[in-house]
């Protein structure tokens, strides 16, 4: 029941909105309508995936029409209802990442030669770089997306290396945060020989050894990669 504008509304078909239990036994609904579909259909795409409500699916114009296929799918039940879109340009908004950037965008950033701090002034730059290096873009677009970063930076009085070099930063530190460490029952067993706990990177630099070389007083040794 839900009250709006001093009425009250019951819901008669579908999950409630909120509850825990609704997206599994959507999913659980979703999964029986794709089985039934399979195999009642003269019909069905060789390959079909979907997550939640999304679906990718590679079709055969010649054996069915696409319009025709989802009609009769939408004629499965009155609640639900498929709309498709085909790949355009050789993409698809299932798969294809871009960044979107609004026609109202300027680009313009806190400039090189103003008094605000340094870490303020390339929080957007290392957002800019973060989503550059965690979107699935392919090797082309990646290219062109940080060229763009280049271009933003050099308008507004930044060097093109700052962009190269936080790149490269930020690179070898999610390398460095997916290093996994060695777990040991008997790291004091020194008649097993060294005892690799941390993988590390050369990234160590002079002042660290001295901590990296007491360790080895306790059989314990750090392993490169």
């Amino acid at each position: 029941m839900e009250k709006y504008n001093g009425e009250y509304f019951q819901q008669h078909e579908g999950t409630a909105m909120g509850n825990s239990l609704s997206p599994f036994i959507v999913n659980l609904f979703m999964s029986k309508f794709e089985t039934e579909v399979k195999d009642k259909f003269e019909f069905f795409p060789r390959v079909w995936f979907r997550y939640v409500d999304d679906i990718f699916a590679v079709f055969d114009t010649k054996a069915i029409s696409l319009d025709n296929f989802v009609a009769k799918l939408n004629n499965r039940f009155h609640t639900i209802k498929f709309t498709y879109e085909v790949e355009h340009n050789e993409q698809l908004p299932f798969l294809d990442f871009d960044v979107y950037r609004k026609e109202t965008a300027t680009l313009r950033y806190i400039p090189n030669d103003s008094h605000h701090p340094f870490q303020h002034k390339m929080a957007s730059f290392n957002f800019l770089i973060h989503r550059l290096l965690n979107f699935p873009l392919s090797k082309e677009r990646f290219e062109h997306e940080k060229q763009l970063i280049k271009n933003i930076a050099k308008s507004n009085g930044y060097s093109v290396h700052l962009i190269d070099k936080n790149v490269t930063n930020s690179r070898q530190l999610d390398a460095f945060e997916s290093l996994e460490i060695i777990k040991c029952n008997n790291i004091m067993n020194k008649d097993n020989g060294p005892i690799p706990t941390s993988p590390l990177f050369a990234l160590i630099n002079k002042d660290s050894y001295g901590s990296v070389n007491r360790g080895n007083k306790f059989g314990i040794n750090s392993a490169s990669v």
